[in-house]
């Protein structure tokens, strides 16, 4: 038998004789190696994480339930703008910065609408804010989430950019 996992009974590599191999090893070949056991979810899991997120209204939760190794894309030429391949990369060039320029409240996401297909949830939502030179920034967006094993891998986020250079400047 080529490979097994997570308990399914396996010959060992010496004598053929079936063992129950462990959740967290799999035969391949005879020999033990190590597999990590994964979540499986489907879209409505998904969809149900993305959901579950923006309804708490804590931003920390956004943060948690994203991979160390996220990839988050803010689409157009704006000076948040761009491609962030890491968590600790989106918080200090994207988050960090934006959120500087907002007020105390920093940044209300209302969630429209939720699709969801495979390992992708399309969100639609309406975001409420005020920048701390006072002009409003109530933008719309729609991200597109991939999500694996039970965490956010990648974002892409779709907003109406002039907004953003108006109210935070080129």
């Amino acid at each position: 038998m080529p490979f097994g996992l997570y308990g399914e009974l396996e010959s060992d590599n010496q004598n053929g004789i079936p063992v129950e191999v462990p959740n967290e090893y799999a035969l391949c070949n005879g020999n033990r190696i190590i597999a990590r056991q994964v979540k499986l979810m489907g879209a409505s899991e998904n969809k149900e994480l993305i959901r579950t997120i923006f309804a708490s209204s804590n931003p920390a939760a956004f943060l948690d339930a994203m991979s160390d190794d996220v990839k988050f894309t803010l689409t157009g030429t704006t000076k948040f703008s761009g491609t962030f391949n890491s968590k600790a990369e989106l918080v200090a060039k994207l988050f960090g910065p934006l959120f500087a320029a907002l007020d105390e409240n920093g940044i209300a996401l209302t969630p429209h609408n939720l699709i969801a297909d495979g390992e992708f949830v399309v969100m639609q939502s309406r975001g409420k804010a005020t920048a701390k030179n006072r002009l409003p920034y109530n933008n719309n967006y729609c991200h597109v989430f991939r999500v694996t094993n039970g965490k956010i891998r990648e974002i892409t986020e779709y907003l109406d950019t002039e907004l953003v250079s108006h109210v935070f400047g080129k």
